[in-house]
């Protein structure tokens, strides 16, 4: 290099960089790298337009935003899979010089170690109002649909992807563009749902496997079918789904390497998408009450994801292993094991405890329940220090920890409420999120006054009590999967068993208040989905019915409650150290005090 080119200054351009867009973070813009992506390590990519993008009269979006109804901004100013069909895109390096994209041409582009070289890339394009919508429709789906589903490429990577191969991805960019607008009023879905269903018979038709991009589209669009109403679809859906996953090895080790072309971002987003396909089949177990799950009995060596932050930045570390996590108790050494591995974990065990669901015999349903109470409480001691609370040093809440304690609670309640106090109700069955009933026909003439009946009354009403407190979180509800729609409306019906058969006295009061913030929590949740809408009108009319009979415990208290401390507050006596297991958010101080004392 000349002393000339050396001592030439950095050039700036007109726009952020994707990396520092998709995480909504400053960018001083600078070229061939910014001072962030430069500090940070991360991939460094600019798109720009000849024409500097879209000039707008007004502060009116495409979507119909404004300053009092934001909508999240377009992250890069088209759609580059379709103007690629009308210019001439090239990519233009950091010497200078520039070349037309293809698949060769992108290959060439790699680095010593065969990574696709994304750091200096600059596609050039033009605009148009369709595109723009498209980019809009694209930042719509990665704000409220990706942070709970994170299988997909980090947008930066996929605009990218986009611009230099959009052949791979012609299923899944319909895909992502049709959910993104479920979450708009100013876009109708059904012309873009058409599009997702002509070219998901154009890749059934072609008698190719499906690729591991059709894959993941597949898997998005099946939970949107299934949160749209169509609950047999989607199932079928993701018998398909897990089939062609299976077909190709998505399920084994090595198939991330095999089918990454080099690019450790892309292994990652593969192993992603089978642990995706994982939680996707038994979150549908669950709220359809179908056991053992989809997955159940499926080989699986696949390696787990890494964190959120250093997969949108484009650092991906070593990838550990199931057996890692499995051995975790004994290897310290292997450090802190992600969320989203974390919320894994504790779906394979509770798959594998409710593999023996579909026994409805009381023996089986304590066995169950018992099985349970080891793998929770394993779980929740073994979390690393930094993931014991939700809330972050930032103040943002770790999403998939949050998940993962809201499964927990659900089946918790779940389990143990058929072997409770906590009567069922004939209103009930209007919902189809209600659990079974009891394994034994029960009235008010049946007093239980055994103790394990009471173990499990208080273990549901602590549950009960956890998941109110998750409610209650600063976070954003409605960008967590719609599955905790089943989780909040199967805990919801059992806190108004509660309501009625064991509440007394000024707690009334309280619980009160805390369905009518559960029951303004489902209906926030069911604006974008159909199901959701039904949900939340099943479980209104249940709590009508409740709360129009004045609730409150029968006869004065049941009998055999009164050792469960309903007016004080739950006393959980020696099963006092599972409540302090499922603390939500713990002071350090706290922390370091009740672990001396544990020593």
């Amino acid at each position: 290099m000349s002393d000339e080119q050396k001592s030439r200054p950095s050039k700036r351009v007109s726009n952020a960089c994707i990396p520092c867009r998709a995480r909504h973070m400053r960018c001083d813009s600078s070229a061939p790298v910014c001072s962030r992506c430069q500090a940070e390590g991360s991939r460094c990519v600019y798109i720009k337009s000849r024409r500097g993008g879209i000039r707008r009269s007004s502060g009116q979006g495409i979507l119909g935003s404004s300053p009092s109804n934001p909508l999240p901004q377009p992250q890069a100013h088209s759609h580059p899979q379709q103007q690629l069909h009308h210019h001439h895109l090239q990519l233009q390096l950091s010497g200078g010089t520039t070349t037309p994209t293809s698949l060769s041409s992108h290959s060439s582009l790699a680095r010593d170690n065969h990574e696709p070289n994304y750091s200096n890339i600059h596609p050039l394009y033009e605009c148009s109002a369709a595109d723009a919508t498209d980019n809009e429709l694209l930042s719509l789906y990665y704000s409220y649909f990706h942070d709970a589903h994170p299988c997909v490429l980090p947008q930066w990577a996929l605009r990218l992807r986009a611009a230099l191969q959009p052949e791979t991805i012609e299923l899944l960019m319909p895909v992502l563009q049709y959910i993104g607008s479920l979450f708009s009023s100013a876009v109708e879905s059904a012309p873009l749902e058409a599009k997702v269903l002509d070219a998901l018979n154009t890749r059934r038709c072609s008698g190719r496997d499906l690729s591991p991009f059709d894959i993941q589209a597949l898997l998005l669009y099946s939970i949107a079918v299934y949160w749209g109403d169509e609950i047999q679809r989607a199932l079928d859906l993701v018998d398909e789904v897990i089939g062609n996953a299976v077909k190709i090895g998505m399920n084994q080790a090595g198939f991330d390497t095999t089918h990454g072309e080099g690019d450790p971002i892309l292994e990652e987003s593969w192993r992603r998408t089978w642990w995706m396909v994982y939680l996707a089949a038994m979150h549908m177990a669950g709220s359809t009450h179908t056991f053992p799950s989809k997955v159940d009995g499926i080989a699986i060596s696949v390696k787990l994801p890494c964190e959120e932050e250093y997969y949108e930045a484009g650092n991906i570390p070593t990838p550990l292993s199931i057996d890692d996590y499995e051995m975790r108790e004994f290897h310290p050494s292997h450090g802190c094991f992600s969320s989203f591995a974390e919320l894994i974990g504790i779906a394979r065990s509770l798959d594998f405890v409710l593999s023996e669901r579909w026994q409805t015999d009381m023996d089986a349903s304590s066995r169950v329940c018992a099985n349970a109470d080891t793998t929770i409480l394993a779980w929740l001691l073994l979390l690393p220090a930094q993931k014991k609370s939700l809330v972050r040093e930032n103040g943002t809440v770790d999403q998939l920890i949050f998940r993962a304690h809201m499964l927990i609670y659900t089946y918790i309640v779940d389990l143990n409420r058929e072997l409770s106090s906590l009567l069922h109700t004939s209103i009930e069955s209007i919902s189809r999120r209600s659990p079974r009933p009891p394994p034994l026909s029960r009235d008010l003439s049946w007093t239980p006054l055994n103790p394990s009946t009471n173990m499990h009354t208080t273990k549901v009403l602590m549950a009960i009590d956890k998941m109110n407190a998750l409610l209650t979180l600063p976070t954003h509800l409605t960008r967590h999967t719609p599955f905790i729609i089943c989780m909040i409306s199967n805990t919801a019906i059992a806190h108004l068993s509660a309501y009625k058969w064991v509440y007394a006295g000024p707690r009334l009061s309280i619980e009160r208040e805390r369905v009518r913030l559960v029951l303004a929590v489902l209906k926030t949740l069911s604006e974008n989905w159909p199901l959701g809408r039904r949900t939340y009108r099943e479980v209104a009319t249940i709590a009508r019915d409740i709360l129009g009979e004045g609730g409150g415990s029968v006869c004065g208290g049941m009998i055999g409650f009164d050792g469960l401390g309903i007016e004080d507050g739950l006393n959980l006596g020696s099963g006092g150290f599972i409540e302090e297991a499922f603390e939500v958010q713990r002071d350090k101080r706290e922390e370091g005090t009740e672990e001396s004392h544990s020593r």
